[in-house]
């Protein structure tokens, strides 16, 4: 999961020093470590005046990619990072250059239909790199993956920090422009490092980038059974 995001003038790229107008701070530079879709590892540059690491962690942040929020960089053992942070775009800065001309605030997932609900939550499998962000810790992503997916949820696994009740933003690479920004809640987990999530908040460009996503891969099914038939 690298850049795939950005049109070519805005992109974040790894080795790429870039200023960060940073809420209370004024400028900032920084060096682009990695990138996946929707956010960015940085390192910012040691310079006097600028806080380590972890004094930036929850502070908004203008950049070439559009606005954000900075939070702190979580080591292995639960320890925060002072050389870097990870950068994570809003929602509708993240989705803008794709989606030229659509508002992608959050909204609650209206009910489908009972017969609608039925099929629309028919899982597939998927195993995909996700980006996790949890709302809980106020630290950066984690890096996961997906077991599965449906309109309703998805299942995550390398996620033992997660508990149930927790709220996250996934962000979800689902093929080229079509990125899954969205919110949801953990409703159970199990002692494998496997969280079941709720997608419960979601923009209308994100339900709709979702739902075709699901339609073409249940087309794709049914159109190779039957070449086997």
């Amino acid at each position: 999961m690298t850049g795939g995001m950005w049109d070519d003038d805005t992109r974040l790229r790894p080795e790429q020093t870039v200023e960060l107008t940073v809420a209370g701070l004024g400028p900032v530079a920084a060096l682009v470590l990695r990138t996946v879709p929707g956010a960015a590892e940085l390192a910012p540059a040691v310079v006097p005046g600028v806080p380590p690491g972890r004094y930036l962690a929850g502070r908004r942040c203008r950049t070439p990619a559009g606005a954000g929020t900075l939070l702190a960089a979580p080591r292995p053992d639960g320890s925060v990072r002072d050389d870097v942070v990870h950068l994570v775009l809003d929602p509708v800065a993240a989705a803008a250059p794709r989606y030229a001309g659509g508002a992608a605030a959050y909204t609650a997932v209206r009910p489908h239909a009972p017969e609608r609900q039925r099929r629309a939550s028919e899982r597939i499998v998927l195993e995909r790199p996700v980006l996790v962000v949890p709302t809980r810790t106020g630290n950066g992503w984690i890096d996961a993956r997906t077991a599965d997916l449906s309109a309703g949820g998805a299942a995550l696994v390398d996620v033992p920090s997660l508990r149930a009740g927790d709220r996250l933003r996934l962000l979800l690479e689902l093929g080229p422009g079509a990125l899954l920004d969205g919110g949801g809640e953990v409703v159970h987990r199990d002692g494998d490092g496997r969280a079941g999530v709720r997608l419960d908040r979601l923009s209308a460009r994100d339900r709709a980038v979702l739902d075709r996503y699901l339609r073409a891969r249940q087309a794709a099914a049914l159109a190779e059974l039957r070449a086997l038939a």
